[in-house]
């Protein structure tokens, strides 16, 4: 949950490749007992958190409701931790949820464009096929990486 953490203060392409890593996490890596025990310390901590980041409830129902979506089980929604240091995340998250069409919803929590994997996995090529042309030339202009990563769209690379 360290990851949650170090993502509220963050954009939102971050927030959604932390509910990714969570997604994937939960599905092959963690238990139930080690996300709810990530999520009752998050929410021990809702107070030095709302100093640092006012929209920590926002966040934190936002990425519950994500996790509940990708496959986490609402159960956690009555642990008693949680209820107790963070009721009004808790009613944000059961908000979002019972919205209408809230699966849909949760897939663009972070909003429509926030980590698109298609635009990471074209600059993760960009960068492997300049690499490879260096290689080949060892003509830093010929390999144009600056060009390349300016026409994509990851706007993290650019200068």
């Amino acid at each position: 949950m360290r990851a949650i953490s170090l993502a509220l203060d963050r954009g939102p392409k971050e927030k959604e490749l932390v509910s990714r890593l969570f997604s994937v996490g939960f599905s092959h890596y963690l238990s139930l007992f080690q996300v709810t025990k990530g999520f009752e310390k998050l929410f021990e901590r809702l107070p030095d958190l709302r100093l640092d980041c006012p929209h920590v409830a926002d966040d934190l129902s936002k990425f519950l409701a994500r996790a509940i979506t990708d496959e986490l089980p609402p159960s956690i929604l009555t642990d008693f931790i949680l209820q107790e240091h963070g009721a009004e995340v808790l009613a944000q998250t059961e908000a979002l949820l019972n919205m209408p069409h809230s699966f849909e919803l949760m897939e663009r929590v972070w909003g429509a464009g926030a980590a698109a994997l298609e635009d990471i996995q074209v600059t993760k090529k960009l960068l492997v096929d300049a690499i490879a042309e260096f290689y080949d030339s060892h003509d830093v202009d010929e390999v144009g990486l600056r060009g390349a990563l300016e026409r994509s769209a990851c706007s993290a690379w650019r200068s």
